[in-house]
């Protein structure tokens, strides 16, 4: 079972390779260019508050308080599967057997 940690106050931004990450209260990732900070590209999937992002084997993981985790692809910036989540207090987790609504 994948764990992410979660903090109800802030999103941590997170960089890989040249590209930083963020997650907003408005529902969406944001991708820049680390070295510029211009905007790359506001990736959208999820219908509550992004509240927590990680990298794992080169994919980026954003989870959120709609109780899904997003996987992106961290070249193309393209969704690549979403699933619900278990929350439990102060740590969501992943939970593969339930399948998405």
């Amino acid at each position: 079972m994948l764990k992410l940690s979660w903090k109800l106050e802030e999103c941590k931004p997170l960089v890989m390779g040249d590209t930083l990450f963020s997650g907003s209260y408005d529902s969406t990732l944001r991708a820049y260019d680390i070295n510029t900070l211009k905007p790359l590209k506001v990736l959208e999937g999820h219908t509550g508050p992004v509240r927590t992002l990680a990298v794992l084997n080169g994919c980026l993981f954003s989870g959120s308080y709609d109780k899904t985790v997003r996987v992106w692809d961290t070249i193309t910036l393209e969704p690549i599967t979403a699933g619900p989540c278990r929350l439990t207090p102060g740590r969501p987790q992943v939970d593969p057997s339930l399948t998405p609504d």
